[in-house]
């Protein structure tokens, strides 16, 4: 008995050890419910926010909120604790929204200027119009299907 008892602790542990709690680590991000940014939408994360991840797929973490499970995106992600402070002088904590996906994508300004001078023939005004026009997950789901998009 002593034997079933003590084997069933160390099952429990090693369960819960392999267990790692996470931090998100952008302003805002969206845990889905299968690996992929086309896949139905659970609900929205915040910065600092911790989770705890149950595996990985590739570059998708499969997490639970203790609300709800759901797939995060790695780049979302840090293994460090993410307190959200300000320090002895104010600081401003807001950034937009393309800083923080453009960020977490490693594109900057400065990488953008680059790619631009290589570029020069490229219609970037029309890319910029392009992400300014509003989609829901769910039209961005049925374009997927219909283009037969591989996720």
């Amino acid at each position: 008995m002593k034997r079933w008892i003590l084997l069933l602790f160390t099952l429990c542990f090693s369960i819960s050890a392999s267990a790692q709690t996470m931090s998100v680590q952008v302003k805002k991000s969206v845990l889905k419910d299968a690996p992929s940014f086309l896949a139905k939408n659970v609900t929205t994360l915040s910065y600092g926010d911790q989770v705890t991840q149950i595996k990985q797929q590739g570059d998708w973490i499969q997490i639970d909120t203790t609300l709800k499970k759901g797939w995060l995106h790695a780049s979302a992600l840090t293994d460090r604790k993410v307190i959200l402070r300000s320090g002895s002088q104010r600081a401003s904590t807001t950034v937009s929204s393309n800083e923080v996906m453009l960020a977490g994508k490693g594109f900057n300004a400065q990488v953008e200027s680059k790619y631009r001078q290589k570029n020069p023939q490229m219609r970037f005004d029309l890319v910029d119009k392009m992400e300014r026009y509003p989609t829901s997950s769910e039209a961005e789901r049925t374009f997927a299907q219909r283009g037969k998009l591989k996720l």
